[in-house]
């Protein structure tokens, strides 16, 4: 599932996100490709889970990165690991990812 978020929106401090292994996550809400909100406890709710966080629709290394997950999916969904990705994209150029990885 895609979502869309900004620097504001997560809550970035000025200087990026350092988040240590095992620290919980700040909070924060972005909408879906619907509009729904999705927070980070939604995302907790579905742990084990994967946040890839990626530029947008128009970034070539994004689109390898998220084939190459994609390719490896089943033996994602095999080790019970929710995937989702969170980007700056607008519903509209979100969506043809989100019909892409959709079910997956």
């Amino acid at each position: 599932m895609s979502f869309a978020g900004t620097r504001l929106e997560l809550r970035l401090p000025p200087g990026g996100l350092s988040v240590a292994a095992g620290a919980p996550l700040p909070p924060f809400t972005a909408p879906t490709p619907a509009g729904a909100p999705f927070t980070e406890k939604d995302l907790a709710a579905a742990a084990p889970a994967l946040l890839v966080l990626y530029r947008g629709h128009w970034c070539p290394y994004c689109k390898t990165q998220l084939a190459e997950l994609d390719a490896g999916h089943e033996r994602l969904r095999r080790a019970e690991l929710a995937l989702f990705a969170l980007s700056t994209d607008l519903p509209a150029e979100m969506a043809p990812m989100e019909q892409r990885f959709a079910g997956h």
